[in-house]
């Protein structure tokens, strides 16, 4: 007897959700992976997850942006505005950012550097809905797609890095929520974002997009 899958329900209440994928001088993204489909429209997409386990009372719709392949040195073939997914490039080395360690430098660097360049292409003012010059978790959701490999698998390439998956916050990093300055010159602090690797390698040699 064959089982039919249902797709997923169409959820009732949504959040954006924005997704930054950052490239460093010495570890740049991968040009041929496509986030939005891992993260709204594809069939085991984030969304489509959410809206399953909720019984459709919840699920994440892509954040407003400009980013889009040849935009300002984007070579992501996949990246769309208004997709949710914004690719930037620091112009900084990948360093060795410890999210474990308190007060670690090349952690902040990293974490403040990718929210500083992807305010170019994304307006966080604007989900600032209360008005209280913070954007928070029940206002805009945020992704971090650090370039390089999962470092939980204990299987990272020669010659590339590595970060371990994490939920965290600005304040809980540095004390207070992370303040950027809007093309539209507001300032808005940012706090919480999850961040995650690129690609998994589970053993030398193989080796896939991140879920």
């Amino acid at each position: 007897k064959m089982m039919m899958r249902r797709a997923a329900p169409k959820a009732s209440t949504s959040l954006p959700l924005l997704t930054i994928v950052v490239g460093f001088k010495d570890e740049p993204y991968r040009d041929d992976y496509d986030w939005n489909k891992t993260f709204f429209t594809g069939e085991y997409s984030v969304s489509s997850l959410y809206a399953t386990s909720s019984e459709g009372k919840f699920t994440w719709r892509p954040a407003e942006e400009s980013s889009a392949y040849g935009n300002g040195g984007n070579t992501n073939s996949a990246d769309r505005a208004n997709d949710g997914v914004v690719h930037v490039t620091l112009d900084r080395d990948y360093g060795n950012p410890d999210p474990f360690t308190p007060g670690d430098a090349d952690y902040i660097a990293d974490m403040k550097g990718a929210v500083k360049a992807a305010a170019q292409y994304v307006d966080f003012s604007q989900y600032d809905t209360d008005g209280d010059g913070k954007v928070e978790a029940n206002e805009l959701g945020l992704g971090v797609v650090f370039a390089g490999y999962e470092a939980a698998t204990s299987s990272i390439p020669e010659g590339h890095h590595g970060i371990w998956s994490h939920q965290y916050s600005f304040t809980e990093e540095t004390g207070a929520p992370y303040e950027v300055t809007c093309a539209n010159g507001k300032t808005v602090g940012v706090d919480r974002y999850i961040v995650q690797s690129e690609s998994e390698s589970m053993a030398a040699g193989e080796e896939h997009q991140s879920g």
